[in-house]
C-alpha cells in the first residue's frame, strides 16, 4: 500500500517493521497507509491487518463516478476498506475539491454498518 503498483509492494512493510523494530515495539506507535488507486495482492493487504493502522487516506483520483455523478470506489476497495473498518481503521480523504467532505462522508458510512470516521486532509 503506500507506493506506486509494481514498486516491491513487501518493501513498504519491511520500512515498516523496520521502524516499528527501531521503537521497540512501542504500542503508542501506528501507522496510516495511503490506498493507490491499483492495490496490491489482497496478500499484502491481508498482512497489513495484523499491524497497527491506524488509517488509510484515500485520494480523490482513487474513485470512479458512478451513472448518477457521485463517487464511488471498485469492489476490491470497497472490500477492503469493509475489512479495515472492522479494526475500527479511520479514513481520510485527500484532495476534496472534487465534491466535498459530506458526500464522501455518506459514501463512508454506507460501506461501514458502524459508521465511519471520516477527516478530511487537504495538505495532501
Amino acid at each position: 500500500m503506500c507506493g506506486a503498483a509494481g514498486s516491491g509492494e513487501g518493501v513498504w512493510w519491511q520500512r515498516w517493521n523496520q521502524v516499528r523494530c527501531l521503537c521497540e515495539h512501542n504500542p503508542k506507535l501506528g501507522i496510516m497507509l495511503d490506498v493507490p488507486a491499483v492495490l496490491p495482492p489482497k496478500e499484502e493487504i491481508v498482512r497489513w491487518h495484523g499491524e497497527p493502522v491506524k488509517a488509510l487516506v484515500l485520494s480523490t483520483s482513487v474513485f470512479l463516478v458512478n451513472k448518477r455523478g457521485y463517487p464511488t470506489l471498485s469492489k476490491a476497495h470497497q472490500e477492503m476498506l469493509t475489512t479495515f473498518f472492522q479494526h475500527g481503521v479511520q479514513v481520510g480523504v485527500s484532495a476534496l475539491q472534487c465534491f466535498g467532505t459530506s458526500i464522501f462522508g455518506l459514501y463512508f458510512r454506507l460501506l461501514s454498518s458502524q459508521g465511519s470516521q471520516l477527516w478530511a486532509c487537504p495538505w495532501l
